[in-house]
């Protein structure tokens, strides 16, 4: 609830007891992956320009030449020859409108055709590209990819580009558990875990 006295609202209580559903999947096998708190909800991006071309200029360049892709370990770049190339078919009117080098757009958007399947690590729900949990197959419908992934991916689906959300908070899950005073958690798959 609103506060009309400007005082500050409480946000979250104390952090008494977590229980946790499917605790290996979230301390054991999600360990690495930190939470975030990102500051914008979905809403389209001013400039889906940006993203539409770099997909373009991504299907235009040729694996080898213009970058390396190991698909075994999910690592894509540009070569010297691809900056160069993707840099040259740039539109110089969006020039103004990036927010990190031309060459990072590109290298998501050939990330998004190579290494992202529909149904596989994302879906397409009511026109949104939602993630697909990798461990448990659950559907995450607030969650995005950061650093231009998630548009990239939503240019290559052809659905309405989001703006990219910026991180104003982040904190492993052991640390933010370690806050809890008492945690307790369940699994049907512990015998495997142990």
């Amino acid at each position: 609830r609103g506060r009309s006295d400007g005082a500050p609202q409480l946000r979250q209580r104390a952090l008494h007891v977590a229980i946790i559903d499917e605790v290996d999947s979230v301390l054991l096998d999600e360990a690495t992956t930190p939470l975030v708190l990102a500051d914008s909800p979905r809403r389209i991006t001013d400039c889906p320009e940006v993203y539409l071309q770099a997909k373009e200029i991504a299907l235009a360049l040729q694996m080898g030449d213009d970058f390396v892709l190991n698909e075994p370990a999910k690592q894509l770049f540009l070569t010297e020859n691809g900056r160069s190339k993707s840099a040259e078919m740039m539109d110089d009117r969006f020039r103004m409108l990036l927010i990190r080098p031309w060459s990072h757009y590109v290298e998501q958007a050939l990330r998004a055709i190579h290494l992202f399947q529909r149904d596989a690590q994302y879906v397409v729900v009511d026109d949104q590209v939602q993630i697909v949990d990798q461990f448990t197959g659950r559907i995450f419908r607030d969650r995005t990819w950061q650093d231009g992934l998630q548009q990239a991916i939503e240019a290559n689906e052809h659905v309405d580009i989001t703006a990219e959300s910026h991180p104003i908070a982040r904190i492993t899950r052991q640390r933010f558990l370690r806050g809890y005073t008492h945690v307790c958690g369940m699994t049907g798959t512990a015998s495997e875990g142990a």
